[in-house]
């Protein structure tokens, strides 16, 4: 299951910082309404409605400003699988448009790319491997081979690789230098994505590859969630400020990079230990691949489990829900069920909206789809924690979406909601008109998905 690879929205925000091609002449970005914190009681603070301790988090927006990546290396035998240059090293140099004039007529001098980057995916039972960079990398598909995997939007049927050795390393500013690799596996097969991408989002966000639960699961990953957001008022004003009618200016395209920079990542053993923790998330691993579709041929990818949370409970108008929702950092935003939406008073019986939505969202999955989807703001969500904790946030943004996938035994499974990044990261509202009219940064200092325990820790920000 890959559900929410949700990248759509993503260039939204990003188009409007990054139009090189066609700034704005007389429009420069409009700062946005407020950049407040999304903000955290203690958690020595007693819950009102479960009458336990919990870390009461008010102020978290529509949707998360980027997803935790990795860079992944790939061999065959002994040797480093290369593929051609994205440019990517020469256009991070560029300092003035004489240099862009220079690249974009092939004076980069980029040598081949000896990796890739990929996003970092609890939400899914496989690693993805985008049509533009096998076409780059050269990755070698199984003959006739096909997989289903299901998506935001469905059934998807995908390629599948043969083995390549894998390593992959964390990335973002809380590695000082370059990273090392950590083994993932001698013979990794790849699910290879069919559909070419959207150019916008791939000069935006890159290409759209996945790493996803049978690497996750090996390690213990320290993600750091600071972005734009969570730096001081002066440096948001700044950012926000830019005039991107005049990329001849030294610092702008300085400033461009530091927006971009999301959650940065670092991997550790499966043995090590996190820092110092505010709270634990138990974690169930849950089988949603379907190993016996009879429409696969060939060998199957490397699969496993995915992260469930139980017992999550949402409350709106009075009315409540408890289920299981899938922990998902490839979601920027977070999703119920339409079951769900029913039992809140969102949606009437007959599954339509019972009141006007909130928000927006354009999705995207792995089968390059998008469709909007809609989103309301519900009163309170509810996370268990161990020693009988919780974390509670109110006024919280969920979209409204069922993914369903059918099992081996021919039963289907609609997840009760997905957990997106809009808990956990810096996040923003207001996207769907252009630039976000509203940002604020993550309640949390670090966070850690221990692979191996199960389980999911946070340092709370304090207030």
């Amino acid at each position: 299951m890959v559900p929410c690879v949700a990248l759509a929205f993503a260039a939204t925000i990003a188009a409007a910082s990054f139009a090189l091609a066609a700034p704005p002449a007389t429009q420069p970005a409009t700062r946005p309404a407020s950049t407040q914190p999304a903000s955290t009681q203690p958690g020595s603070a007693r819950s009102s409605l479960t009458d336990g301790p919990a870390v009461i988090i008010l102020g978290t927006l529509q949707a998360s400003m980027d997803y935790p990546r990795v860079t992944v290396q790939i061999r065959k035998g002994d040797k480093v699988v290369t593929g051609a240059s994205t440019g990517m090293p020469s256009f991070k140099a560029l300092r003035d448009l004489g240099d862009l004039d220079k690249l974009m007529n092939g004076g980069g001098g980029d040598k081949p790319d000896e990796t890739f980057q990929a996003f970092l995916d609890t939400g899914a039972s496989a690693h993805v491997i985008s049509k533009s960079t096998a076409e780059r990398f050269k990755i070698e598909a199984t003959p006739n081979a096909a997989y289903h995997e299901v998506g935001l939007h469905g059934e998807t049927e995908m390629g599948v690789s043969t083995p390549y050795a894998l390593s992959i390393a964390g990335m973002g500013k809380a590695d000082a230098g370059p990273p090392p690799f950590m083994p993932v596996s001698k013979a990794a097969i790849f699910q290879l994505s069919q559909a070419a991408t959207n150019p916008l989002v791939e000069m935006v966000t890159g290409e759209v590859n996945v790493i996803g639960m049978p690497a996750i699961k090996q390690f213990l990953v320290e993600i750091n969630p600071g972005g734009p957001a969570d730096n001081n008022e002066a440096d948001l004003k700044a950012i926000s400020d830019l005039d991107l009618s005049d990329l001849t200016k030294p610092d702008v395209l300085e400033k461009l990079e530091a927006m971009s920079a999301g959650p940065s990542v670092r991997l550790l053993d499966g043995k090590a230990k996190p820092g110092k923790f505010d709270v634990e998330v138990p974690l169930a691993y849950t089988n949603f691949s379907r190993r016996k579709n009879p429409h696969d041929r060939g060998p199957l990818p490397d699969l496993a489990d995915n992260p469930i949370v139980r017992n999550v409970k949402t409350m709106n108008d009075g009315k409540t829900f408890t289920g299981g929702w899938l922990l998902d950092t490839g979601a920027p935003a977070s999703l119920i069920s339409t079951k769900q939406a029913i039992k809140l008073g969102l949606y009437d019986k007959s599954g339509k909206p019972q009141r006007a939505q909130d928000f927006e969202l354009p999705l995207g999955g792995i089968g390059g789809a998008v469709h909007p989807v809609p989103g309301f703001k519900i009163d309170t969500l509810i996370i268990p924690a161990a020693n009988g904790r919780s974390l509670e946030y109110h006024n919280v943004y969920v979209l409204v979406n069922d993914v369903t996938t059918t099992l081996d035994d021919g039963s289907t499974v609609t997840l009760d909601g997905i957990l997106g990044t809009n808990l956990w990261f810096p996040t923003v509202a207001g996207i769907e008109t252009g630039l976000p009219t509203d940002a604020a940064a993550s309640p949390f200092e670090m966070i850690w998905i221990d692979g191996p325990g199960a389980r999911l820790l946070f340092k709370v920000r304090k207030p």
